[in-house]
């Protein structure tokens, strides 16, 4: 990743980004254009998920719902995204630096 600069803001120019199935990054032989709906330009490439990659993404989150997390409350999950995106807001200028 590349870092942002005032003519180009974006630091994913130019990337494709993998779908992420069951904690692993996976890449398809097809992407799309993700454009920012403001200026028109490609923010970067997605990788399209065919009915393969859906019907794994789908099996891991099952597998995922009968773990730990899916015997949380509401609440209690979101007590813990809040306490992710806390340290993310921590870590602001690692994450944009990287």
């Amino acid at each position: 990743m590349r870092m942002p600069t005032a003519s180009d803001p974006n630091p994913l120019t130019g990337t494709q980004l993998p779908c992420l199935i069951d904690g692993e990054f996976v890449r398809s032989g097809k992407s799309f254009d993700n454009v920012n709906p403001v200026n028109g330009r490609v923010v970067c490439t997605v990788s399209e998920a065919d009915a393969e990659l859906v019907d794994r993404a789908v099996q891991a989150a099952r597998r995922a719902l009968r773990g730990p997390w899916g015997r949380l409350t509401t609440a209690e999950r979101c007590a813990l995204l809040r306490k992710v995106a806390d340290r993310i807001e921590q870590r602001f200028a690692d994450f944009v630096s990287a």
